[in-house]
């Protein structure tokens, strides 16, 4: 919930702050890694809805089709980390 509301107004923050958790061994790096994507992910669907509201529908929904690319890339990124840290971890 940290990470959703804290990308609604900047992902630097919670980013660097998730790291060091991690990092300092207190969180997980999975769990760290989940609440940046979540951070970002928020922080996207804002961006693009500051671009609805300023640039328009048209504009809009042309950026639609960019950001669901990226976040489809990032979802995907995030699944293949899982995999990659479930086998190499636990595996």
């Amino acid at each position: 919930m940290v990470s959703l509301f804290s990308g609604l107004a900047d992902v630097d923050a919670i980013t660097l702050s998730l790291s060091q958790m991690a990092k300092d061994q207190k969180l997980a790096e999975t769990a760290a890694m989940n609440g940046i994507v979540i951070a970002s992910v928020t922080n996207s669907l804002v961006k693009l809805g500051i671009l609805f509201w300023i640039g328009g529908l048209r504009l809009g929904w042309k950026m639609v089709k960019f950001f669901s690319v990226t976040l489809d890339i990032i979802l995907a990124a995030l699944m293949v980390a899982e995999i990659t840290f479930l086998t190499r971890y636990r595996g």
